[in-house]
């Protein structure tokens, strides 16, 4: 029988985790072909060569680090056909649930899911956060047993097949170093442009890489690196980075945007209404906030004592409607007026 290509588990488990990650990440945010709510969309030659170098290097060197630990893990049996089975096993099926796991969590929670996060749903209880997943749970042990049988019927079948046909690659751990060296400078001109940035986060490979990276760059620990989004232009000064509040006329621009703030000083009142003919208007928007929750009580007290009062002094109503449940897209249409208000047409703000 004709002895197979050696490269060819590698090849496999590069090809077939990186299409899958890929196939959710477009269908989950949209990365590549744009859409509704799309906020980055990698559409330029530029951005793209940046992005699918950094998404490239990356992924292949997770799967070369999967590939050399579940071999080390396997002692004398490395060359066989139980370590082969075991990494496209673990490698290949493990990754792929690992992110089918990860992109249904992230159905519920978008991109802000955390530890804290599920700790918190459960009332600082880990136990009880799990209660939230318990279905879940039990269809992931299940495809757990189920994975594990196809397991060990394909090694009872294939063991004869993988014994003659197997050439394991000779891959070592100082083969990585062409990938892990040039990672870092791939991920920081990829920082350029936030779109590639953006894409290269959303992906596991990448993203852990960018993670490290910031963290290990963050030398004064302020939370801002070379890596992060907003790259911080005074590494070794806790008190200088993005959207730190930057002090009066002290000399330091302590953001780095637009210099040191000047504060000229101003009146303290105004002597007349900014608009002297009109009605003031307050427009308070709730973010995630139930409909329901207005003029409930739990235990005898009012859950929302302030709005009951507006509404009993005012208008109230139930019949109230979002065409979208897409915040940016909901508030232009508050403002505007409109379904699809656009530039320059009537708004709240002017009039």
């Amino acid at each position: 029988m004709t002895r197979l290509r050696p490269w060819w588990p590698l090849v496999l488990a590069f090809l077939v985790t990186l299409a899958l990650e890929a196939g959710l990440v477009e269908r989950k945010y949209g990365l590549f072909a744009g859409g509704f709510g799309s906020s980055h969309v990698v559409d330029r030659a530029g951005e793209a060569a940046l992005f699918l170098a950094g998404l490239v290097t990356a992924h292949a060197l997770l799967i070369g680090l999967l590939y050399l630990a579940i071999r080390a893990l396997h002692r004398r049996r490395r060359d066989g056909p139980v370590f082969l089975l075991n990494f496209l096993f673990f490698a290949v099926g493990g990754f792929a649930a690992a992110l089918i796991a990860k992109f249904e969590a992230l159905s519920y929670f978008s991109d802000a899911l955390s530890f804290e996060l599920i700790r918190s749903l459960g009332g600082d209880s880990l136990a009880e956060a799990a209660l939230y997943v318990a279905s879940e749970a039990a269809l992931m042990l299940a495809g757990i047993g189920g994975a594990m049988l196809a397991w060990w019927l394909a090694l009872r079948l294939g063991r004869r097949w993988l014994s003659a046909t197997l050439v394991m690659p000779g891959l070592k751990w100082r083969h990585l170093l062409w990938l892990a060296l040039p990672l870092p400078l791939l991920l920081y001109a990829a920082g350029g442009e936030p779109d590639s940035r953006y894409g290269l986060a959303r992906f596991t490979a990448p993203g852990l890489a960018l993670q490290g990276l910031s963290r290990a760059s963050d030398f004064d620990g302020d939370g801002y690196s070379a890596f992060t989004p907003q790259r911080d232009g005074a590494p070794l000064d806790p008190s200088r980075h993005p959207f730190v509040l930057d002090i009066p006329n002290n000399g330091v621009d302590e953001d780095g945007y637009g210099g040191d703030f000047r504060f000229a000083g101003g009146p303290e009142r105004f002597s007349t209404p900014v608009i002297a003919d009109r009605k003031h208007v307050v427009l308070v928007v709730l973010e995630s906030a139930r409909g329901d929750s207005i003029g409930r009580k739990v235990d005898g007290r009012e859950l929302t004592p302030v709005m009951n009062a507006l509404a009993r002094g005012g208008s109230f109503t139930r019949e109230a409607y979002s065409h979208v449940g897409f915040t940016t897209e909901s508030l232009k249409s508050l403002f505007g007026g409109a379904l699809a208000p656009r530039i320059g047409s009537p708004s709240l703000f002017r009039d």
